[in-house]
């Protein structure tokens, strides 16, 4: 009678675990995180640079508004100017001291001056449809933009040198291909990490039970390395590397263009900030001179020395005079602004000089 031999269990069972660890792709994952890193800073600095211009359009758009409505006091003053003088016209021509066609002369210049003032007031509209549009809201929303310009100091500006220097230093758009060439130089070596051979370590743990006759119940472990590199592969990583060499040249070329363009673009700025300012110093001498001429004239077509075109045309004078007072106040605040964004300030608050 022979003893039966139990060859295996009905139930066996295995269980293996590897852990595999790359090495030599270490520098590729390295590299690859910091460009999408670098990626998330360049969104950033690219939406900084579109809150800047989106926030002087604003500003430009809101001292335009105030500039209109200040063109239209003028007009509106103009009108009443010639209407006093339409009415001291007919005055003098019910007592017989000048003829109709003095009191006509008035009366045409009274036409011309509310021609004005409807233009004046249909500009208002048209800007403060634009303010309101770059704010977001409907053109047609009603917006009173306040004014709290008094008397606008002529500010002075810093040199223009030292205006360019501080451009390229603070502009964002240099720090944005900045970021763009630092991840040049990363896809560069992210390229290079691709040559390397891959080199992996590998730990691998299996266990097996129950025994068997032909096999003990055992616990294998097992640490080692694998390694394989591609030996052909058409040149695609090497071509790649050309590539990313290609890409982080043409952002260094594109830096110190960039450089050029900020430093006249600056530059510009700076002219026109200084001739704004200039301009507005004239404007306020023009219009003291202006005042006196038309009370000059006024003073002489009462005592009979002149006609109402004399007095129309001071008018018309001191009205071009005012008008060019108030375009030259806000065409020498946005050119402040203007000069802020250029070197990579905020706007101007009144009163501060740069």
């Amino acid at each position: 009678y022979l003893q039966p031999i139990e060859v295996r269990a009905l139930t066996t069972w295995s269980a293996s675990f590897t852990l595999a660890q790359p090495i030599a792709s270490l520098w590729t994952i390295k590299e690859g995180y910091a460009l999408r890193k670098m990626g998330v800073d360049l969104a950033g600095l690219q939406r900084k640079a579109a809150r800047r211009d989106v926030a002087f359009q604003v500003t430009e758009a809101y001292y335009r508004v105030l500039q209109a409505m200040r063109l239209a006091d003028v007009a509106q003053k103009s009108v009443e100017n010639i209407d006093a003088q339409v009415r001291r016209a007919q005055s003098f021509f019910r007592a017989g001291t000048v003829g109709r066609n003095d009191v006509l002369r008035a009366e045409l210049g009274l036409a011309g001056a509310k021609q004005r003032l409807i233009q004046a007031n249909g500009a208002v509209v048209l800007v403060r449809g634009r303010l309101a549009t770059l704010m977001g809201l409907a053109p047609e929303t009603a917006i009173e933009p306040a004014d709290s310009i008094t008397d606008l100091a002529v500010t002075p500006v810093m040199p223009a040198p030292q205006a360019e220097d501080r451009a390229v230093a603070d502009r964002l758009e240099i720090r944005e291909i900045a970021a763009q060439t630092e991840q040049a130089r990363a896809g560069e070596r992210l390229a290079k990490s691709k040559m390397l051979p891959q080199v992996n370590a590998v730990a691998n743990y299996t266990h097996s039970s129950p025994a068997t006759l032909f096999a003990p119940k055992q616990n294998v472990w097992f640490i080692g390395g694998t390694a394989s590199w591609d030996i052909w592969e058409g040149g695609g990583t090497y071509y790649g590397i050309d590539e990313s060499k290609a890409r982080l040249a043409q952002a260094l070329a594109a830096r110190r263009k960039a450089e050029d363009m900020i430093r006249l673009e600056t530059r510009s700025a700076h002219v026109n900030a200084t001739t704004a300012a200039q301009a507005l110093t004239v404007a306020r001498d023009a219009v003291t001179q202006a005042e006196e001429n038309f009370r000059i004239e006024q003073k002489r077509y009462e005592s009979g020395d002149n006609t109402s075109f004399d007095v129309l045309d001071a008018e018309n004078q001191l009205t071009t005079a005012r008008g060019q007072l108030q375009a030259a106040t806000y065409d020498s605040l946005i050119a402040q602004s203007n000069l802020a964004r250029a070197i990579g300030q905020q706007s101007p608050i009144q009163g501060n000089t740069l």
